[in-house]
Order: structure tokens, then sequence, then C-alpha cells
């Protein structure tokens, strides 16, 4: 199956069911999963004071502020997606252009890919997963 396939044949999650922190892994063909830098991601709940998740790397680096929303993908697919939207000024510039698209594959567990606005036209530039940390 390819990963097209595998992407679409996930669920739409609920934008209020990512909270806490999720392990991010690159999913890359014939390779195994990986995790580079113990990058991790983090979407605020109920109870923060922020509407804006964010990206962490070795333990305590952060970059890349972020804001959901459901909605559909940019793509030519039109699949309903949850965005991970890095458009936000405390942002670089090249990573405004970033958005990716979240959709469940399990409780839990999260297929995802990174969609990148090349000269004003969204491509598919990644896959990832997410996984719920404890």
């Amino acid at each position: 199956m390819s990963y097209a396939d595998r992407f679409e044949q996930c669920q739409v999650p609920e934008v209020d069911d990512l909270h806490g922190f999720y392990a991010v892994k690159l999913v890359v063909p014939l390779v195994p999963d990986i995790r580079f830098f113990r990058h991790k991601k983090y979407f605020p709940g109920s109870d923060d004071h922020s509407d804006r998740g964010y990206n962490c790397f070795l333990g305590h680096i952060k970059i890349g502020a972020f804001r959901l929303e459901r909605d559909r993908s940019d793509l030519a697919d039109g699949l309903d997606v949850v965005k991970i939207i890095y458009d936000d000024p405390t942002n670089p510039g090249f990573l405004q252009r970033l958005t990716d698209e979240v959709r469940e594959e399990r409780g839990g567990c999260y297929f995802c890919r990174g969609v990148y606005d090349i000269f004003g036209r969204p491509t598919n530039v990644m896959y990832f997963t997410l996984t719920k940390l404890d």
C-alpha cells in the first residue's frame, strides 16, 4: 500500500483530541521510522493559556509555533484533515510556508503529511507519524 493510500484510509480526528506531547517520526521507504533529535510536538489543551502549539527538539529547544484547524487539504485529493499551520509571524519565513496535515490511523496514533508551498503550489514533501507520549 502506498503512503497516499495509507493516509486516505485514516480517519479525520477532532482538533480537541490532539493535546499534550506526541513523538514525531519521519516515515521513509525501506527504512524504519526515524525520530530526529528526539523531535516531539506539543498540542495545547483547553486548560492552556495559549492556542499555539510548538515543536520541541532535544528535550528543550522550542521552534515552529503553530495553530490547528479542521479543513480540507490544499492538495488535489481534497481530503478532510486537521491542519497544523505554521503561518505565524514568530516563525522564520521558510517555515511559514509549511502546513502539516493529520489523520488518525488508530487511537492515539496519527499518520501525517507535510505540505509545503513551493512557488504558490502546495506540494506533499514528507510523511510522518505522531504517537501520544505519556
